[in-house]
C-alpha cells in the first residue's frame, strides 16, 4: 500500500506531464474524429477447396492464410501487383467457422474500396494457388522420372517373369499416383464472392474521446514514473526512512491560496512543538540545514525560531549563510563576529525579531569564501553567544553538500534539522549530507519535507506573525527615541538614567587586548575568541556557559 501510495504521489507530481500527454491524445482523437470524414470498407470472399481434408483442418488452414496475408512485406508486394492505392487500408480474418477467408480494403471512396478487396483477393488467389500448382507439378516430374526408369528396365526384360511383373506394378503405381496428383485441387484457394458489399462508418467522438483521455492518462502516468525515476528524488517521509534512516518530523505543504497558508502555518507550528517538546539541554542550540541550496532552510530556521517565541521563548536566529559577495551596507552579524577585527557591541550585531521574544543575529559582511572564519574556536564562540542571549538558538546555515563550513557548525550545537526540498532533493546528494553529519559527529533531531514555494502576492508569515512583527517596529522605534533622549541627558552629565538595552542581559563590552578571566566575561564586548577561551568544553565537546 505503501508503495502505491508512493507511486500516486510521483504521478501527481509530475501531473504536468501527465495532462500534457493526455491533452496531446485528446487533440488527436478530435482531429481524427472531426478530419477523417467517412470510412468505407468492401470485403471479398475466398474459400478453400477441400476434398481430402476434415472441416477443423481447414479452419485452421483458413487462418494461416489470413496471418500470410496480412505480412506486411508480402502484401506490399500483392498491392503493387494489384494496383492498390497506398491509401486503402487492407487486411485479412476467417470467418467464426468454415474455411473461408474474407479480405477487407478500407478507404475514403466506396468504389475504390470496393474495387481494391476484390483486387487483393483476386491477387492472393493467383499468387497462392500459382506456387501451389508449382509444388504439385514438382511433385508430378519426379514421379514421372521414377515410372521412366521402370518403362526403361521393362524394354531389356523378358515378356514373361517376376523382375518383368514387379517393374510392371510400379510403374501403373507411380502412374495412378500422377493421376491422383493432377486431379486433386485441395488446398487451392477459390473467389467465394469477389464482392460482399461495402459498408460505410463514421468516426465516434465520444468513443473516439473517451478512449484518447484513457490511454493519454495511462501513457502520461507511465512517463511520469520513469520521469521520477530517471529524477531519483525524496518526496515523502516513506522514501526518507527507506534511504536515510531518518525520521520525519513534518511535512510542509506549498502556499498559495488561504487554506494552503493555513495548513502551512499550522505544520509550522507543529514543527516548533516539536523542538520544544524534544529532550534538549537548556539553554539549546540546534542548526538547520540542507543538502542543497533552497529556500526552505530559512523558512524552516525562522518558523522555528517565531513560533517558539511566540509561546514566549527567547529565541535567537542565526544567519550563518556568508557566501556571496561583500556588502558594507549590510548591519553587523556573524561575518563581523567571526573575524573579530573591531569592539562589536551585542545591541549592534543582534537585530529585533518579529516579536519581542526573538532576535537575529544576520550574515553581516559577506565573503565569496569564508571557510577561514569557522575555526572551532571561533564557532564555539558565536554559539556561547546563542546560550547567553536565548533560551533557543536556531542557526540557519550554508547547504551542507555545497559548502564546508556547516561542518564545523553542526558539530557544535546539541541537534541538527534537516530540510529536504521535496520539488529538488535528490536522494545521492542527502545521503552525502547524512554521511557528511555523521563524520561531525553530529546528532540529527529529525528530517523536514518542505515545498518552499509561497504565493508572492501573500505575506511570507500570518496574519499574527505580521502584526507583531509591526509592533516589534513600533516599540524598537519608541524604544530608539527614549535612547536617545538618554544619551543626551549622559552627555549633559547626567549618570543617571541608562537605556532599556543597556539593562539586558547581554551588555554592550569592549575586546580587551589581552584574555580577560572568567568572571569578568559578563562585563565585555563579545567576539569568538574572548567566549572561546572564556568557556570550558563539556563531556560531548561542545562549549558550555
Amino acid at each position: 500500500m505503501d508503495a502505491l501510495r508512493i507511486h500516486i504521489e510521483h504521478i501527481w507530481r509530475h501531473k504536468w506531464v501527465v495532462a500534457t500527454i493526455a491533452a496531446l491524445a485528446v487533440l488527436g482523437a478530435l482531429y481524427t474524429s472531426f478530419g477523417a470524414g467517412m470510412a468505407y470498407t468492401g470485403k471479398s470472399v475466398l474459400t478453400i477447396d477441400s476434398q481430402a481434408r476434415l472441416p477443423e483442418q481447414d479452419v485452421a488452414l483458413a487462418r494461416g492464410y489470413a496471418d500470410t496475408l496480412n505480412y506486411l512485406p508480402y502484401q506490399e508486394r500483392l498491392r503493387a501487383a494489384a494496383g492498390i492505392p497506398e491509401d486503402v487500408t487492407v487486411n485479412a480474418g476467417t470467418a467464426a467457422s468454415g474455411p473461408m477467408v474474407i479480405v477487407e480494403a478500407t478507404s475514403g471512396d466506396s468504389a475504390v474500396a470496393e474495387a481494391s478487396a476484390a483486387g487483393m483477393a483476386e491477387a492472393f488467389r493467383d499468387d497462392f494457388n500459382a506456387n501451389w500448382r508449382a509444388g504439385r507439378d514438382r511433385a508430378i516430374e519426379d514421379l514421372e522420372v521414377e515410372r521412366n526408369e521402370d518403362l526403361t528396365a521393362l524394354g531389356s526384360l523378358p515378356p514373361e517373369g517376376p523382375e518383368t511383373a514387379l517393374r510392371t506394378a510400379s510403374a501403373n503405381g507411380i502412374q495412378d499416383r500422377i493421376s491422383q496428383l493432377q486431379a486433386d485441387t485441395t488446398g487451392q484457394l477459390q473467389v467465394l464472392q469477389s464482392s460482399a458489399g461495402v459498408v460505410g462508418t463514421a468516426p465516434s467522438p465520444a468513443r473516439n474521446l473517451v478512449l484518447a483521455l484513457f490511454g493519454g492518462l495511462v501513457l502520461g502516468s507511465v512517463a511520469a514514473l520513469a520521469l521520477a525515476g530517471l529524477e531519483n528524488r525524496l518526496t515523502n517521509r516513506d522514501e526518507i526512512r527507506e534511504q536515510l534512516g531518518v525520521d520525519t518530523l513534518v511535512e510542509i505543504p506549498p502556499g498559495g491560496s488561504a487554506s494552503a497558508n493555513q495548513l502551512r502555518e499550522q505544520r509550522f507550528k507543529q514543527l516548533a512543538n516539536v523542538v520544544g517538546l524534544a529532550d534538549l539541554p537548556r539553554p539549546a542550540t540546534i542548526a538547520v540545514t540542507a543538502p542543497r541550496e533552497t529556500e526552505g532552510t530559512a523558512q524552516v530556521a525562522e518558523a522555528i525560531a517565531e513560533y517558539r517565541a511566540v509561546q514566549g521563548e527567547r529565541t535567537l536566529l542565526v544567519r550563518a549563510d556568508l557566501r556571496g559577495s561583500g556588502t558594507d551596507g549590510e548591519p553587523a552579524g556573524v561575518g563581523d563576529f567571526l573575524r573579530s577585527t573591531r569592539s562589536i557591541s551585542v545591541e549592534e550585531i543582534l537585530q529585533a525579531g518579529p516579536s519581542s521574544h526573538m532576535r537575529v543575529m544576520g550574515p553581516g559582511v559577506r565573503e565569496i569564501d569564508s571557510y577561514s572564519l569557522f575555526t572551532r574556536s571561533r564557532v564555539a564562540g558565536l554559539i556561547a553567544l546563542g546560550r547567553r542571549a536565548a533560551d533557543l538558538t536556531v542557526v540557519e546555515t550554508p547547504p551542507i553538500v555545497d559548502a564546508a563550513e556547516p561542518q564545523v557548525v553542526c558539530a557544535a550545537v546539541d541537534r541538527i534539522v534537516l530540510v529536504i526540498d521535496k520539488t529538488t532533493a535528490h536522494s545521492a546528494d542527502a545521503k552525502e549530507a547524512c554521511r557528511l553529519l555523521a563524520q561531525a559527529d553530529a546528532t540529527l533531531l529529525g528530517a523536514i519535507i518542505i515545498d518552499p514555494h509561497t504565493n508572492p502576492d501573500m505575506p511570507k508569515t500570518s496574519r499574527l506573525s505580521f502584526l507583531v512583527t509591526i509592533k516589534a517596529f513600533i516599540k524598537d522605534k519608541v524604544s530608539g527615541v527614549f535612547s536617545h533622549f538618554g544619551k543626551s541627558r549622559n552627555e549633559s552629565g547626567s549618570d543617571h538614567d541608562n537605556s532599556v538595552v543597556e539593562k539586558q542581559i547581554l551588555r554592550r563590552t569592549a575586546v580587551p587586548p589581552e584574555p580577560a578571566p572568567v568572571d569578568v566575561v559578563d562585563g565585555l564586548h563579545l567576539s569568538s575568541e574572548v567566549l572561546s577561551d572564556a568557556l570550558t568544553p563539556s563531556s560531548n565537546g561542545h562549549h558550555r556557559p
